[in-house]
């Protein structure tokens, strides 16, 4: 069926996550179903009333777009991989827009706080890393011991989003909560449990900190960002840690020096300790 090739595509080629994969073909199987005709007939005209359709079920935009996403990425699999169509029903630039919510970022210490009222080691050594490297929470339940320096704190990010590899650091309090948790841990695997779980941690030892933002696991992507933006790091070499993609940096993990990449950190870990956010 052409759903299963599109989806070994997508795992194999694209390389893309197993909830991205559900996600694109849950937004096909949905155009299928509203269009009920051959996806080689599908016309422009088909698309664009499909999202008005979409809108009058007064869906969130963010919902609608990534369900365009899905039904796009289909139907480009089908001009440039299999051949069958000249071009793609999809409009370009057939989107809504989104208004971006508003993240109140930790101070440092409020992130102080959660590590300290988080109740277990493992919960400290991964509020600690999220916090300082920059880490997406997928990355980091996927990390094993072998993909992290126990004597640097240098981390190798394998399979990244869009399964791209790069690497980052943590800080030497994050360190210490690593080696610690490391220690106790059978086995490669650290993080033995699922993304539901790991929000949970994060917002259960939030509010026991008696934080009142809203707090969950990219917010602290965020803190990290913000804090070596507001250090001085340029926006190059902060993409280089925290895996954004962007134009100035689509070769950002070719030919690059892994103890100057360490250096640039530390330099910046270091202005960072006098910030707090």
């Amino acid at each position: 069926m052409e759903t299963d090739r599109f989806k070994d595509f997508l795992k194999v080629e694209k390389r893309r996550s197993t909830r991205t994969i559900d996600a694109y073909l849950d937004a096909v199987a949905r155009f299928q179903k509203y269009v009920k005709k051959n996806v080689l007939l599908v016309a422009e005209t088909d698309v664009r009333c499909y999202v008005r359709h979409l809108v009058r079920k007064n869906l969130k935009n963010s919902t609608v777009n990534q369900r365009i996403v899905g039904v796009k990425a289909f139907f480009q699999w089908l001009v440039d991989v299999e051949k069958r169509l000249p071009a793609s029903p999809v409009p370009s630039g057939l989107s809504l827009k989104i208004s971006e919510p508003m993240i109140e970022i930790p101070t440092r210490e409020e992130i102080e706080r959660m590590i300290s009222s988080a109740k277990m080691l493992r919960d400290k050594a991964m509020i600690a890393i999220l916090a300082s490297s920059g880490l997406r929470i997928s990355e980091l339940l996927k990390l094993t011991k072998i993909n992290i320096n126990a004597d640097t704190g240098e981390i190798q990010i394998i399979n990244g989003k869009g399964g791209r590899h790069r690497r980052s650091f943590m800080d030497t309090r994050a360190l210490r909560f690593y080696r610690e948790y490391a220690g106790q841990v059978d086995g490669n695997q650290l993080f033995s449990i699922g993304v539901r779980h790991a929000w949970y941690i994060v917002k259960e030892s939030a509010r026991r900190a008696n934080i009142t933002k809203r707090v969950w696991p990219h917010v602290l992507r965020h803190f990290f960002c913000t804090l070596m933006g507001r250090a001085g790091m340029s926006d190059t070499d902060l993409s280089k840690f925290s895996g954004h993609k962007n134009v100035n940096t689509l070769a950002r993990y070719k030919n690059y020096d892994s103890v100057s990449q360490g250096e640039i950190y530390k330099k910046f870990s270091e202005k960072s300790e006098a910030l707090t956010v």
